[in-house]
């Protein structure tokens, strides 16, 4: 439920750093609940860990596709959810990466590479 929680705050804190009409000063704090969740499941002993930190950064991707691009919808439904639903899979299949980077190597070699990416 803590993870669930701090993916919705992540989301939602992104969307609102989103600078077109957003405070923009978020954004340096936005990714720290994700990145708790991530901590958490990767210190965790629960089985399907790779699937839960995918769910729940697609879920925090979803929100803050859905806030920042909804947009599209306007020129074809189909278009604008399609959109969404990629964009948010493709940015949750790039932080599952970090999380496999991170489980197997230490802390400072995940952290130059969550930087990179």
């Amino acid at each position: 439920m803590k993870n669930l929680l701090y993916a919705l705050l992540s989301g939602f804190l992104l969307a609102l750093s989103w600078p077109t009409y957003g405070f923009a000063f978020l954004i340096l704090i936005a990714f720290v609940p994700l990145l708790f969740t991530e901590i958490n499941i990767r210190n965790s002993t629960t089985s399907f860990m790779k699937v839960k930190v995918f769910g729940f950064a697609y879920l925090t991707f979803f929100i803050w596709n859905l806030f920042t691009t909804y947009w599209l919808y306007f020129s074809t439904p189909f278009g604008g959810a399609f959109a969404i639903l990629v964009n948010s899979l493709l940015m949750a299949l790039v932080f599952l990466f970090y999380h496999i980077v991170a489980k197997r190597s230490g802390f400072l070699v995940s952290v130059i590479f969550l930087t990179s990416i």
